[in-house]
């Protein structure tokens, strides 16, 4: 789209540049996942949560997947800041690691929450890179912020995203938005 030096903007005018909410969900029971139908039409995607889960001592990890495809065609690496950096990643495993997850005995009433963001979404041709940043608050004194990357090494569009924890179920109160744009 061009536009001409003194010409007036309508918001019509930058909606196909602008993230539109594909889904949304907040959650009022424990759930084993929280999935999210993608439908066509976007080359690029953000999720935005916030979760906690029902089990575990301190904290945990986001595990997503996509298109309900839980065979090892995914690879991820991650490095978490508590003082001191850590890293760690897989690859050829079912999922890839995009979050930090309160836990059972972090404390009561927080959850961690995370960006991801995934671009060429409706390729057919290209695998598809993931880019996450999370943050946890465990205790008073205890924070940890952590980046995220990986790969879906599949060429089909995304059709569904689907965040699952690392153990127990997502509780009450945890939520899940996904917007896409391009």
């Amino acid at each position: 789209m061009t536009f001409n030096s003194g010409q007036r903007l309508k918001a019509s005018d930058l909606d196909a540049n602008m993230p539109q909410l594909l889904g949304s969900t907040v959650l009022t029971a424990n759930a084993a996942n929280m999935p999210i139908t993608i439908p066509a039409g976007y080359n690029h995607l953000e999720a935005i949560y916030t979760a906690r889960k029902s089990v575990g001592g301190g904290g945990g990890f986001v595990w997503l997947q996509f298109n309900g495809d839980n065979a090892a065609h995914y690879q991820w690496e991650n490095q978490i800041g508590n003082g001191a950096p850590g890293t760690s990643g897989a690859s050829l495993v079912t999922f890839i690691q995009v979050g930090l997850l309160a836990g059972s005995s972090d404390i009561a009433g927080y959850f961690a929450s995370g960006r991801i963001t995934v671009g060429n979404i409706s390729s057919t041709s290209a695998a598809k890179t993931v880019d996450a940043t999370s943050t946890l608050v465990c205790s008073g004194t205890t924070y940890y912020k952590a980046m995220f990357g990986g790969v879906w090494n599949q060429a089909a569009a995304i059709t569904q995203v689907t965040l699952i924890p690392d153990a127990g179920a997502f509780v009450a109160g945890s939520s899940l938005s996904i917007y896409g744009w391009g």
